[in-house]
This record gives structure tokens, C-alpha cells and sequence, in this order.
């Protein structure tokens, strides 16, 4: 089975991912747990499949990417993890 990547973006606003929210799933990945998040692809509706590698690319002043996972639902329906 072939595994696509994709990188879905966050503009880095504290709207979006508010920094306390932010921060304490930096200290759960730290100690080893996943942490489950919905983010949203886009108007993108295919090309994405269940175990598909994804990473989150935070784009600010301070731009890096700050997350990795996999998509474990159908992406429109719910989380990657």
C-alpha cells in the first residue's frame, strides 16, 4: 500500500490553536502520547487516504513545522492523529 504525504498549514494565530491548548499538547508529545486534533484540508475533497502521513507547518515569523501524525478517520470526518 503506497502512503501519500500532505503538510496542512496553520497561519500560527492564537484563534486557531489557542497557545495554552498549543502548549500543553507540546508537553504530551514530550512524554510520548499522541495527541488527536481535527484540521482542516482545505477545499481538497480527495487523494487522501486512512494511514496517509501528514505534517502541520506553522506559518508565522517563527515558521517551523511544529506537528506530524496520520490521518486515522477519512479526512472530512473527523481527526488525524
Amino acid at each position: 500500500m503506497e502512503v501519500a504525504t500532505f503538510i496542512l498549514t496553520w497561519d500560527g494565530s492564537e484563534s486557531v490553536y489557542p497557545p495554552k491548548e498549543y502548549q500543553g499538547h507540546v508537553a504530551a508529545t514530550r512524554r510520548g502520547r499522541a495527541v488527536p486534533l481535527t484540521w482542516s484540508v482545505g477545499s481538497r475533497r480527495g487523494g487522501m487516504s486512512v494511514g496517509d502521513r501528514v505534517f502541520l507547518l506553522r506559518q508565522d515569523s517563527d515558521r517551523a513545522i511544529v506537528g506530524s501524525g496520520w490521518f486515522c478517520v477519512p479526512p472530512g470526518h473527523g481527526s488525524v492523529a
